[in-house]
Formats: structure tokens, C-alpha cells, sequence
């Protein structure tokens, strides 16, 4: 769906749309938009800000998103449960919300951290919901109820991620103490605790609204192998179970900010703070492709569903899309003013997410020629020679027939 005035400038416009490629752009927000995330039916959108406030965006019905009150502090993070009917959030102020995505009330709160809240995800069968916390703790609580389940204990700073495996039976958390921690999340016992995590960064990643420090954690599909990362521009897989490393990815020359596996389990990719992303094969550990072209450093990275493409953000405000097979830039999406710090697919990859630290999230269509389709089905004539160039059109087709 495309939100386009019927103005003066009607033409000028729609060529800015065809730059920029933006679908939507989602504002409102006060400050640096934290995070998106689509709901698991790519119906709904969820971004969450620093200005302490979540929304959600309805693609189907209105442009304008239903605005999550009820944080005191910045909103982290947000995500869906499994049927798509609520959303759990994350927050500085030291609790947890879930809320209704469908009319944007606060169903409970969940309270009971004695810091920030770094993280909050359904369980798998949206029964739970999983907390990590500048406390040091990870807890699990009832998705209903809002009680406490159980508590983890054993780190000794910032626990930063906490994930659970596809089936629900074991946690992995991340945290500033340079461990990685498998717990049994039924009992709440440690079953391993991993110490090649490496150092936390002496002085943190400097992003624009302040420094931190992340922790990265991903699992496989099959949760088998966890990857996790640490200072040094290196990355590990190891064997959730025994603690035992698999492999050790070098190459990254700066910090590595994210690691994201491939659909099929058998790819892993890196994105780092010295402007570029590696792609590996996990069973040899070697490397496949070097995605370089930000000119700043390499926020995030993510994998198509189909896992074809890869989807890059960075420093310098864009979004890069990659052609795993060769290596070459497919698509750069510009438009937003400052770092882009998150990225991600619909669910069925034909749109793209990106969340950004100019107060905005935007949408994107992932196919330019779909993109090229939406803005014919708004002209009354054809794209003239010199707008083909422009655009890297290179066959010689009408770009759009039926005008």
C-alpha cells in the first residue's frame, strides 16, 4: 500500500519514491527508533524507541500506528507472540509489558528486575515470556498471569540476550561478564556455563544517542549450535550441550556487532564495526563472501527466508541487499538521516523493515521492480530514456506497459 498525495508535484514525488524505494515511512516517534520487528503474519509492525514508547502499525487498514503508552524509561525491545495478538516489550524502567497489538492496552506488567530490562520474548508456544537484565538475572514469567517462574542467577554483570532454543527446553544468555550460559529452563539450572565469549570492549561501541555494549547470541534452527560473539572481531559456534567450541570465524578487523544463521543452518553471517559482513560455512568454517560497501560500520545483518539474499544496515543510514551467490550489492535503500540499526524481512520477504537513529522506521518493497509497479500504477506515462538510465533499467521492455 502506498500513503501518496495527489499534489501539484504529483510527478516529483513519485520519483522520490522511486529513489528511495520507501513504502512508508513510519514517524511519530521522539527519539532514535530502537527496533522493528514484523508480527508473525506480516500484517503489523512493532517499533520501539528511546522516547519510552512502542507502536504498532496496522499495513492493511492505516498509516497511522497505535501509540503503547506506560514505559518510564526507553522502550529496548519488542516482540510478537506467536499468534500475533500481543506484543512484549522491554524497557529502561526495570519491567516488561505485554500488551494488545490489536487495540495497544498493557495486559500485564511484569515486574520484579532491579534494573533495565535488556530483553523480553514469547516462549515458543507463547505460553512464557523470557527477560534479560542489567540486574544480572534472566527470568521466565507467566504469559498470563504475569508470576514469576523461575530466576537465573549466576552472572556477575549485564545479562544482555536471553534466547530460547526452537523447542523450548533449554535458554541461552549473554552477558557483560564475558559468559554464555546454557540453563534448563523447566528447572532453571545451569547446564553449561561458555567462557570463550571474549572481553566486553574497555570503552563500549559508541552508537549516536550514547555507548553500550552488545552481546550477540544466535541459535540454529535445528538448536544444535549456538554462535555467539565478543571484542576481537571473532566469532564462535559451540555445541549448547557439552560447551564444546566447533568453530572459530576470524577476519573481522573491528568489533562484531551481530550474527545471524542462514534458514538452513548451514551459513553464518557476521556484521562488524569495520564496515563490512562475512558470510561462512559453518561445517568447514570457510569463508564464503565479503559483503563490503558501508561507509560506516555494519550494524546488523539478516538472512532472507528463502536465504538467497542477505539484508545489511549501517552506520552511514543505509540498508544494503546482497546476492549470497555472488557477493554483489542487489539494492542500497537511502533515505534515512542517521545510523540504521536494525533490519529485517517480512515474513514472506517481499517488503523490509529498518529501524533508524533518526526517530523513523521505514518500509521497503524488497523487489525493485515491484517497486517500479506500484509507482506505474500512479503515472500516466511511461519512464522516458533518460529515466531508464537513471534508474539502471538496462532491457528494453516498457517499465510500464499499460501506460
Amino acid at each position: 500500500m502506498l500513503y501518496q498525495g495527489r499534489s501539484a508535484d504529483r510527478t516529483a514525488r513519485l520519483w522520490d519514491l522511486a529513489t528511495s524505494q520507501t513504502i512508508h515511512v513510519f514517524g511519530g516517534h521522539g527519539s532514535g527508533v530502537q527496533g522493528v520487528t514484523f508480527s508473525p503474519d506480516g500484517k503489523l509492525v512493532a517499533t520501539v524507541s528511546s522516547d519510552g514508547i512502542a507502536r504498532v502499525w496496522n499495513l492493511q487498514t492505516s498509516p497511522v500506528g497505535t501509540q503503547f503508552t506506560g514505559h518510564g524509561g526507553s522502550v529496548y525491545q519488542a516482540s510478537f507472540s506467536p499468534d500475533g495478538k500481543q506484543v512484549v516489550t522491554a524497557s529502561l524502567d526495570g519491567t516488561a509489558r505485554i500488551w494488545d497489538a490489536a487495540t495497544g492496552q498493557t495486559v500485564i506488567t511484569l515486574a520484579g528486575h532491579t534494573s533495565e530490562v535488556r530483553s523480553a520474548v514469547f516462549s515458543p508456544d507463547g505460553t512464557m515470556v523470557l527477560t534479560s537484565s542489567r540486574d544480572g538475572t534472566a527470568r521466565l514469567w507467566d504469559a498470563v498471569s504475569g508470576e514469576e517462574l523461575r530466576r537465573f542467577v549466576g552472572h556477575t554483570d549485564t545479562v544482555d540476550r536471553a534466547a530460547f532454543s526452537p523447542d523450548g527446553k533449554y535458554i541461552v544468555t549473554t552477558s557483560y561478564d564475558s559468559t554464555a550460559r546454557v540453563w534448563a529452563a523447566q528447572t532453571a539450572q545451569t547446564i553449561l556455563t561458555y567462557t570463550n565469549q571474549g572481553p566486553k570492549p574497555a570503552n563500549g561501541i559508541a552508537y549516536a544517542g550514547g555507548t553500550s555494549w552488545a552481546a550477540p547470541v544466535a541459535i540454529s534452527p535445528d538448536g544444535r549450535i549456538v554462535a555467539t560473539s565478543g571484542n576481537g572481531g571473532t566469532a564462535r559456534i559451540w555445541d549448547p550441550l557439552s560447551g564444546k567450541d566447533l568453530m572459530v570465524f576470524n577476519g573481522h578487523t573491528d568489533s562484531v556487532a551481530g550474527v545471524a544463521f542462514s534458514p538452513d543452518g548451514k551459513h553464518l553471517l557476521m556484521s562488524s564495526f569495520d564496515r563490512s559482513v562475512r558470510l561462512w560455512e559453518v561445517s568447514s568454517g570457510k569463508g564464503l563472501r565479503r559483503f563490503a560497501g558501508h561507509a560506516g560500520g555494519a550494524i546488523g545483518a539478516t538472512f532472507s527466508s528463502d536465504g538467497k539474499t542477505v539484508l545489511t544496515s549501517g552506520a552511514d543510514g543505509t540498508a544494503r541487499l546482497w546476492d549470497v551467490q555472488t557477493g554483489q550489492e542487489v539494492r542500497r535503500f537511502t533515505g534515512h538521516t542517521n545510523w540504521v540499526t536494525n533490519e529485517t524481512f517480512s515474513p514472506d520477504g517481499k517488503t523490509i523493515l529498518t529501524a533508524s537513529d533518526d526517530n523513523t522506521a521505514r518500509l521497503w518493497l524488497t523487489d525493485l521492480h515491484d517497486t517500479f509497479r506500484a509507482v506505474c500504477a500512479l503515472l500516466t506515462r511511461d519512464l522516458t530514456p533518460e529515466e531508464r538510465v537513471q534508474y539502471d533499467i538496462s532491457d528494453q521492455e516498457p517499465t510500464c506497459p499499460a501506460q
